[in-house]
């Protein structure tokens, strides 16, 4: 039996550190431990969300004071791309991840159009070297920071495909980092969103502009495994399908007081046909874009019922030069409502329950290996065909070997166009699923 990679790329594993606003590093005097704990203690006493116990204030160590606030709050090396890249507009990210088996590393995620898709590096290849290191016994962080190191000064790969070892050069690219991947196919548009950064309201309300004079009346925005990010992200994307003074969201700080965010003018896709796709690693800043469109009766939500993470992160930089990120709001939709699991709720329910949605189709990287190996020259054929299309799809497809010309054309898509090929195996996917669904309120005068 062939390994397994999910259609999407995973972003639970960061749950804890989405939905931060950021704060300026300030100076706190002379570095160290003791100066952290006295750092920790105050803005635990000022910011946080919650009144700690003066036992667990008077605790001697960072680690044991935490062990007493939510499971949200933490310290984490302010070097740590994956918190800090959230709210930085551009980005050298190289847009590839890896991933770690019984026989090594392998390319776990490329992104559409990222300096690695453009350089030909296909999901699944297998890393044989880093910049000339062999990646023989590497664990995967040491070569998840190979790479983190080389997104300034660009990256030699070798990877194994097929029996053939080929050098990959990546080069350096700045980029603008969105967590988007967008398939058209009139009348739909379908929005695959990974992870929520500061540009991705921005970067789809940029799209959605064009959208109506293409024939697009219908969003299909797929916030599986979404684990969050950007608090400013999720409301710029909430503003796309909201009319003027439309609330938003509300928050609530350790004082009690609220703060109501309405929308300053209608959104580009206001009165679209919308359909948002969830399961249960769907938090944090994606629960306010489900919870806010599913109150304000913008969207049909179905899927599984969501993770449940209601509270939003405030980041400070400690003396040590290491940061901290402290729950410092509650979230909550239009009509009032929590979805934060640790307070006794629970996350979006959707209006509709589909298992078949809710779960990723699983791929099977020794197939897709196959389907690489078929095709021409991956760099030569995305430069050729910078979109996936149906039609694009079926011909490459036709004259590929017969041994693998049979094979499910989603291999197909995702091996050429990464990403995008994943959107476009939802389109199907969702428009099959849909289409069978039966019981989905009305939206916008529209029944399913």
């Amino acid at each position: 039996m062939g390994s397994t990679v999910k259609v999407a790329a995973a972003a639970v594993a960061t749950i804890a550190a989405m939905m931060m606003q950021m704060v300026p590093a300030r100076s706190q005097g002379q570095a160290g431990p003791d100066r952290d704990v006295e750092a920790v203690r105050e803005i635990l006493r000022s910011r946080y969300l919650y009144d700690v116990p003066l036992t667990v204030l008077q605790r001697s160590t960072v680690d044991s004071i935490l062990m007493g606030t939510d499971p949200y709050t933490h310290v984490f090396e302010s070097k740590d791309n994956d918190y800090r890249s959230l709210f930085d507009e551009k980005s050298y990210d190289l847009g590839m991840e890896f991933g770690r088996d019984r026989q090594g590393i392998f390319v776990d995620r490329v992104d559409y159009g990222s300096p690695s898709y453009d350089a030909g590096v296909c999901l699944g290849d297998r890393v044989l070297s880093i910049d000339g290191t062999s990646t023989t016994g590497m664990t995967w962080t040491e070569a998840m920071r190979a790479v983190v190191a080389a997104e300034r000064a660009g990256i030699m790969l070798a990877v194994e495909r097929g029996g053939a070892t080929i050098k990959i050069k990546i080069p350096v690219k700045a980029t603008y980092p969105d967590g988007l991947t967008i398939y058209l196919e009139p009348p739909t548009a379908y929005v695959q969103v990974t992870t929520i950064t500061s540009n991705t309201g921005f970067s789809l309300a940029f799209s959605a502009a064009l959208w109506k004079r293409k024939g697009i009346s219908r969003v299909v925005l797929d916030l599986r495994n979404c684990g969050g990010g950007s608090v400013h992200g999720a409301e710029e994307t909430l503003k796309l399908f909201a009319k003027e003074q439309d609330l938003l969201y509300m928050t609530q700080d350790r004082s009690g007081t609220y703060e109501y965010v309405r929308a300053s003018s209608q959104g580009y896709c206001h009165g679209f046909d919308v359909v948002v796709v969830v399961n249960g690693n769907t938090a944090s800043a994606a629960e306010m874009i489900a919870s806010g469109l599913k109150d304000l009766g913008y969207a049909t939500v179905v899927g599984d019922t969501t993770y449940g993470k209601g509270t939003s992160l405030v980041v400070y930089d400690l003396p040590s030069g290491k940061s901290i990120a402290v729950s410092y709001q509650h979230l909550y939709s239009p009509k009032g409502r929590s979805i934060e699991r640790n307070m006794g709720y629970h996350g979006v329910v959707p209006h509709v329950v589909s298992q078949v949605l809710a779960t990723e189709h699983d791929i099977s990287l020794d197939t897709l290996r196959m389907v690489s190996v078929a095709l021409p020259n991956l760099k030569t054929l995305r430069a050729t065909y910078d979109s996936v299309s149906t039609t694009t799809v079926q011909k490459i497809q036709q004259k590929l070997p017969a041994s693998v010309r049979g094979v499910d054309p989603m291999y197909v898509a995702v091996a050429i166009w990464s990403e995008q090929g994943r959107a476009w195996a939802l389109s199907r996917s969702a428009s099959l699923a849909l289409a069978s669904t039966s019981g989905a309120p009305s939206v916008n005068g529209q029944r399913r």
